[in-house]
């Protein structure tokens, strides 16, 4: 690990640094003495390319030791509780960067510093910052807010709002169930050829099986595998419901999967947007983030002649039992001061400033890596609105279908999630003859994949 001291900034950025560097968001004066923190994150040179140059001139008083998460990601540490707690006390970093179920994780624990104090001494604002957000951060830490999150990750259902006025197909609207987005889909038509026709839904690329029941698992937040026992929990009534709606939307051949997918093209650039048949015109309807915006505009400078098209906006998919609340959001970056921290004041500017109005300004340029928390700075990009992407309650989850799997074996599953789907597609079999066949046999995969993990654990503990 190296210490941070040399930056490289832009002049326009340097700029609105300046000018904002006596504004409201100047904290304690103590805070000004030559200090050093450490900040978890992913790596250093990740570090200079999001905030790290920026931070380094607004607060050259603070130098700051980037401790890499790299043996967090690691495969055989990922989702270790064990893990994290063992690196935090082993590096001892000041600020802690955290995933969501890293966060559920600490924030009731005692081990995180509760902010809300260190927000009213120094007059922070906050009232800008997503107050859903907010919420839902208080709630994971009992009523405390021990972290503040300045991006996430949200999607929306993007649509084509020329093809359903063409083929007289009502506009999608907020608040859409899966079960509505599929039949909606199924209006229109399937005919034509690979080049011309168009498709009900689809994605970025073609999907695929796998790649669809996990879109559709967004909303549900369902687990293949109970945390509690390890069984796993594939034939059950709720993945029958996602399976069940999937099956019905591939059977319509509306939507844009990989049977549908020829060829690769000339590797242009112009090539590379062709193939995204939603940026084309030729996909009524896709589930897709904040990037999506970019994408759509750098195709129709990259791609002559293209169909330039209205694009709406609805929030949603949602989930029926919960229809005010979205479970696809991703927060990748929570951040939080350790509660035996000896830098508290040093850490917090930290914190302050990457989830503060001048951070957000500068960043509001861009949206590929995230959503700004701070909506005042997040209202619209290239003239399309943001404010559907903040209509519904995020409802956290951890993104985790396996708890503690051994390598490879979710791959498996979705292996023998296709193979048994197409049987049934094919009426070999019956949905419920699919789900009990996966649920036997991936339970027996598993089971072997975590006899041989030991095993091979064993044989590495005996070569010490």
């Amino acid at each position: 690990m190296q210490i941070v001291s040399k930056w490289f900034i832009p002049i326009f950025l340097l700029s609105l640094l300046l000018v904002s560097a006596c504004g409201k968001e100047q904290g304690n004066p103590d805070t000004n003495q030559k200090t050093a923190i450490k900040v978890m994150y992913w790596d250093e040179a990740s570090y200079f390319n999001s905030f790290g140059d920026l931070f380094a001139m607004k607060y050259p008083h603070i130098e700051v030791e980037v401790v890499s998460t790299w043996e967090l990601q690691k495969s055989e540490y990922a989702n270790s509780e064990q893990a994290l707690e063992e690196f935090i006390e082993r590096e001892q970093p000041d600020v802690l960067m955290l995933d969501s179920r890293q966060f559920e994780q600490l924030a009731p624990s005692g081990k995180l510093l509760e902010l809300e104090p260190l927000i009213q001494r120094d007059q922070y604002i906050v009232d800008s910052i997503f107050p859903n957000l907010v919420e839902l951060l208080k709630e994971k830490g009992e009523g405390r807010l021990y972290g503040l999150a300045p991006v996430f990750q949200g999607s929306v259902l993007y649509y084509n709002a020329d093809l359903f006025t063409r083929y007289g197909v009502e506009f999608p609207h907020d608040g859409m169930t899966w079960q509505e987005v599929i039949d909606t889909a199924r209006r229109f038509p399937v005919e034509g050829d690979e080049k011309t026709r168009i498709y009900g839904f689809g994605d970025q690329y073609p999907l695929s099986w796998e790649s669809l029941i996990l879109t559709m698992n967004s909303t549900y937040g369902l687990q293949l595998q109970n945390e509690q026992t390890g069984k796993l929990t594939i034939n059950t009534p709720a993945w029958r419901n996602i399976y069940q709606l999937a099956l019905k939307g591939w059977a319509s051949s509306t939507i844009y999967n990989e049977g549908d997918f020829r060829s690769l093209g000339d590797g242009s650039m112009e090539d590379y947007y062709r193939r995204q048949l939603f940026l084309m015109g030729r996909i009524a309807m896709v589930v897709g983030d904040q990037s999506l915006l970019s994408r759509l505009d750098a195709a129709r400078q990259n791609v002559r002649d293209i169909d330039v098209f209205e694009v709406g906006m609805v929030a949603g998919p949602v989930d029926p039992a919960a229809p005010e609340y979205t479970r696809d959001i991703s927060l990748r970056g929570i951040y939080s001061i350790r509660a035996d921290s000896p830098r508290v004041d040093a850490a917090w500017e930290w914190i302050k400033f990457i989830n503060g109005e001048d951070y957000a300004r500068i960043r509001s340029r861009t949206i590929n890596n995230g959503l700004l928390s701070r909506m005042d700075y997040s209202k619209e990009f290239l003239g399309h609105s943001l404010e559907k992407f903040y209509k519904l309650r995020p409802k956290l989850g951890d993104g985790i279908i396996m708890y503690d799997a051994p390598p490879g074996v979710a791959n498996e599953l979705f292996k023998l999630s296709e193979r048994e789907m197409m049987l049934v597609l094919d009426k070999k079999k019956t949905l419920d003859e699919a789900l009990q066949t996966m649920e036997s046999e991936g339970q027996a995969a598993l089971e072997q994949a975590q006899r041989e993990q030991a095993r091979a654990a064993e044989e590495e503990n005996d070569k010490k």
